[in-house]
């Protein structure tokens, strides 16, 4: 059985090798970039990547900018990485799952009695004491799964601003 590819994109080197290790460890085969130019020549060159870890910041092209054009080609999990983090952050609980989606509440506009978070969000999971662990491929499509029926597109000043819808 073939091993399953993730490309992990960080600008620090560090990041990538203790991404890398750990996935490695879990037998997954782990391709790398530097930036996000570089992420999109390996995304389309590599036609069975199932799963992107992408830093948010990043010089060339971010996180963000990867993931919208990513987006527009496939369908391809992705998760956010980000050092950002704040006190006051807020989490969102996905049902039935120990898995939770942290967000700072200053990101939230409100639209038509709904709330759109339109920022940076961390994705975790907890074991059944309430400490950070690995996530797993599951919880990944489970994330995945969840952005999927809550995401959207609102337009801001002629421009597509891709959000989620949290109530």
């Amino acid at each position: 059985m073939e091993k399953l590819k993730i490309l992990v994109v960080d600008d620090e080197s560090r990041m990538r090798k203790l991404v890398r290790d750990f996935l490695v460890r879990q037998d997954y085969e782990v391709l790398e970039a530097g930036d996000g130019e570089e992420a999109l020549d390996i995304f389309y060159r590599e036609k069975d990547i199932a799963l992107l870890i992408l830093d948010v910041m990043m010089p060339k092209m971010n996180g963000w900018e990867v993931c919208r054009e990513v987006r527009e080609n496939s369908k391809v999990p992705i998760i956010m990485l980000t050092a950002k983090s704040d006190e006051s952050d807020e989490l969102i609980v996905i049902e039935n799952a120990p898995l939770y989606v942290s967000y700072n509440p200053a990101q939230i506009i409100k639209l038509a009695g709904k709330h759109y978070l339109t920022g940076a969000v961390v994705f975790f999971r907890t074991d059944n004491h309430g400490n950070i662990v690995s996530l797993t491929v599951e919880d990944i499509y489970r994330f995945q799964t969840y952005l999927e029926t809550h995401s959207v597109t609102l337009m801001a000043d002629d421009q597509k601003l891709p959000c989620i819808c949290i109530g």
